[in-house]
């Protein structure tokens, strides 16, 4: 009997913790906004003036032209009293209230003041702030990493973030050193022990120890994935190859004559390119295979999913790894799939980057095409 009831216990415990992990869509309707589980049943109602995608169990909502926080059951968490909330990130969310940004935990307690021009959300511990009118990075404490003034300073990746001073840019460490002197044009993160910099307009790549290991001869020059990086060369009058795929030494292991090439991941983290010629984009694998016709006038290739988001004659729809067509583009727009379903517009509005405006109608279609939600507004 004994083990009946753990066996029961058990099953209830799953249970609560597969409907905690649920994930819920934002949806409006008559002008107000609520969440829908991916089967598209109401599960939150329809009372908020926006609503936005759950981060950390939280989901920024406004109401009465403030930002709060609500819980996936719909309560109200942290009253809305912002002018603008970021979602939350390592367990603190960016506020803005007259004009000054700080962070909040989930208990609506500020952490760290409200006294920054602008800030990004946490990532590994720090996050890139201005204050003063100079970049730097706070920790989740509320303390300054840099004594310097720069006007910029990236993510830090591989130990190492790139930052600017007087449009020079260099590479500092997380506590805040100047590892490689600020001696370029710009400087991209590390990825695979490399970053590229340009010097005189051309781009190259040094190592994490500030030491060339190619050096700047192209006109751009991508992060290394798995391996490889494409280049691109300033050959285009003289010969028909434009990019190069390159090895971390910079040894030439293909060559394309395509209008552009850049990397893109798939799910299982496989490395593919999306190229252009005559206008018309296609993928192909590391050996020049072609995965995805070109004609497309528009791909979009997500790690996420394992469908890939196209567009032709201005129209999104979504083909598969093979390039076999799976929903066909008919949609005015759309988004990739997330958490199995992906957003799809009417009365789409390039600038309303917040998808908000009271023209737009937004819906949802499941993998197989079919319309979740229809799109309302």
């Amino acid at each position: 009997m004994r083990k009946k009831y753990l066996v029961t216990g058990f099953c209830i415990l799953f249970i609560m913790n597969v409907y905690g992990q649920e994930y819920l869509f934002p949806v409006k309707r008559n002008d107000k906004w609520g969440y829908i589980n991916s089967m598209g049943k109401i599960v939150i109602n329809f009372e908020f003036d926006e609503s936005y995608e759950f981060s950390e169990g939280l989901a920024v909502i406004k109401a009465n032209n403030k930002y709060g926080f609500i819980n996936k059951k719909g309560k109200m968490i942290i009253a809305p009293q912002f002018d603008f909330i970021n979602s939350f990130s390592e367990g603190l969310a960016a506020v803005k209230l007259d004009n000054k940004w700080g962070f909040i935990d989930k208990h609506g307690k500020i952490k760290i003041p409200l006294k920054l021009d602008e800030c990004s959300d946490f990532h590994n511990s720090l996050a890139k702030v201005k204050y003063k009118g100079y970049w730097n990075y706070i920790t989740n404490d509320g303390k300054f990493l840099l004594k310097e003034k720069y006007d910029f300073v990236g993510a830090f990746s591989e130990g190492l973030a790139s930052v600017c001073q007087n449009n020079l840019y260099g590479y500092i460490n997380r506590k805040g050193n100047l590892m490689i002197p600020l001696l370029y044009e710009y400087a991209a993160t590390f990825s695979e022990g490399l970053a590229s910099v340009r010097q005189n307009n051309l781009y190259g790549y040094i190592n994490i120890n500030g030491k060339v290991v190619i050096p700047p001869n192209y006109q751009e020059a991508e992060n290394f994935q798995n391996g490889i990086a494409i280049v691109k060369l300033d050959t285009s009058w003289v010969s028909k190859v434009r990019h190069l795929m390159i090895d971390s030494l910079g040894n030439v292991l293909k060559e394309f004559d395509y209008e552009s090439v850049y990397t893109s991941r798939w799910l299982g983290n496989k490395t593919v390119f999306i190229v252009t010629k005559h206008n018309k984009k296609g993928v192909i694998n590391r050996k020049g295979e072609s995965l995805i016709e070109m004609v497309y006038d528009a791909i979009n290739v997500s790690e996420d999913s394992d469908l890939v988001l196209v567009r032709k004659n201005e129209k999104f729809g979504f083909v598969n790894k093979k390039g076999g067509v799976v929903i066909e583009p008919k949609f005015e727009f759309c988004r990739n799939f997330k958490n199995g379903l992906a957003a799809i517009y009417e009365n789409w509005l390039p600038f309303d980057i917040f998808n908000i405006g009271s023209v737009v109608k937004k819906g949802y279609i499941n993998k197989k095409g079919t319309i979740i939600w229809v799109p309302t507004n």
